[in-house]
């Protein structure tokens, strides 16, 4: 079994690799290298919005703990749903490339650009870092100690795909990938539910289901968290909007992210059983491996165990490949910006690229298990930071607002989060994301009052 999933992943990363290298023989600029020439419809963008969410960290973290885990899927599916009401198109009509270029336009600051960057960049190698744990949780299942080198080499094919192709690449995977997903975790799905309704439709699995949520340890502050991160993260998340400064044009934007959040609320039921079931019955699970692969090794075949480890790694691969695209484009700007040099060749986007994916990889070896954790950790300093003077970015009717207010809100918004996380009070400790918020609107309209009177 291990020789098989070994060689069809091996198959799968040189046709990755070949795919992009002729798709790089029409990259010529570093515009076309990280968007694509802004040239794509709304398939390929709610495909390539999908793949980015669903990955490993989402399969193999809700099998951990599925309940976080299905209000974190919740959570995405709403922040998609809530992009496609204006927020995607907003995005995409602003003509940038990153975020921390928005900012950097409406608020007229190079400082506050380069702050963004930084923010978005933090983020990014969190997410990162948690499917670099996913990855290597799938394959130590497969190759044990032993194969400790089988990690590196596929996370080094896609980087290595990436810096050769670009964003063009990664849509054409991604698209491949969430296709693989799909229909290889539906498939085993129904294939278990219709061998065995009873896990379902018994009341018997109906009770172990209900007895799960009642013993599991979350007030109400957590599921606010675990719900209201993911769906504001959504909103400000360089990886996300990178696809939409890529599409053909706002409305693309706007209908991809609609569609994606519908397709999410479907098949996020998926993860969210396949982590009940692995919770629930008497498993012996290796230290490092998630609950996952134990459950569909032993309630099904070789073969369909061999199409979901494929499975898995397709859609850890569907986020990898995303995240290092999204992020090397932060790097290019920030380098761009701070050194004053506007280089627009495609090999310095490409050392980007490897530079960025090999720290990423060395950096992995030194993470907790923690999948959904460390995503939520991921996401909570640029909700603090961010989402405000984003928010007004996108929405204000000035031309121009001052830098003051946005500077104000990152720096009241990040103090709370920090209040959040040394406080020993249980408010701040759960709640303390809300406070960050609150603090961050607090410190927008302070800076602008400031401001105004200074000018005055």
């Amino acid at each position: 079994d291990s020789f098989i999933f070994l060689t069809i992943l091996a198959a799968l990363c040189t046709f990755y690799i070949g795919v992009s290298y002729f798709i790089s023989k029409s990259i010529h600029s570093k515009k076309d290298f990280f968007l694509g020439g802004r040239s794509f419809g709304v398939f390929p963008i709610a495909a390539t919005l999908l793949a980015t969410q669903v990955g490993g960290g989402m399969f193999l973290g809700t099998a951990q703990e599925p309940i976080k885990g299905l209000l974190y899927i919740i959570g995405l599916a709403i922040g998609f749903l809530v992009l496609g009401f204006g927020i995607a198109e907003k995005y995409r009509n602003c003509g940038a490339e990153t975020i921390s270029e928005v900012l950097g336009q409406k608020y007229n600051s190079a400082l506050l650009s380069n702050i963004c960057g930084f923010i978005s960049l933090a983020s990014i190698i969190g997410i990162l870092l948690g499917q670099a744990v996913a990855a290597r949780s799938v394959l130590l299942y497969f190759g044990g100690e032993n194969t400790w080198y089988v990690f590196p080499l596929f996370w080094l094919s896609m980087v290595a795909y990436t810096f050769i192709g670009g964003l063009s690449a990664v849509i054409f995977t991604d698209m491949i990938q969430i296709a693989i997903v799909i229909l290889v975790f539906t498939g085993i799905f129904l294939h278990l539910i219709f061998n065995a309704p009873e896990i379902l439709l018994s009341p018997e699995g109906f009770g172990s289901i209900t007895n799960l949520f009642a013993h599991t340890k979350l007030t109400s502050a957590d599921v606010s968290r675990l719900v209201m991160i993911p769906i504001l993260f959504s909103i400000i998340t360089q990886d996300l909007a990178h696809r939409f400064f890529a599409a053909k044009n706002g409305l693309t934007a706007k209908l991809s992210a609609t569609y994606a959040g519908v397709a999410l609320l479907f098949f996020g039921f998926i993860p969210f059983f396949f982590g009940l079931r692995a919770k629930l019955e008497p498993i012996i699970i290796q230290k490092g491996v998630s609950p996952l692969l134990p459950y569909l090794q032993a309630h099904t075949s070789a073969f369909f165990f061999i199409l979901a480890a494929c499975g898995l790694i397709a859609a850890i691969g569907s986020t990898i490949d995303g995240l290092l695209c999204a992020g090397s484009s932060v790097v290019a700007n920030l380098y761009t910006r701070i050194s004053n040099h506007a280089d627009n060749k495609v090999s310095l986007s490409q050392k980007i690229v490897f530079i960025f994916g090999t720290l990423i990889l060395i950096a992995s070896y030194f993470m907790p298990a923690s999948i959904i954790d460390l995503l939520v950790n991921s996401y909570e300093i640029s909700v603090a930071c961010l989402i405000v003077p984003v928010l007004f970015a996108l929405f204000t009717t000035k031309k121009h607002l001052n830098w003051h207010s946005g500077l104000f809100a990152m720096i009241f918004g990040f103090s709370g989060l920090m209040v959040s996380k040394i406080g020993t009070y249980l408010f701040l400790e759960t709640w303390g994301f809300l406070l960050a918020l609150i603090l961050s609107v607090l410190g927008h309209f302070i800076g602008d009052f400031l401001y105004t009177r200074t000018d005055a």
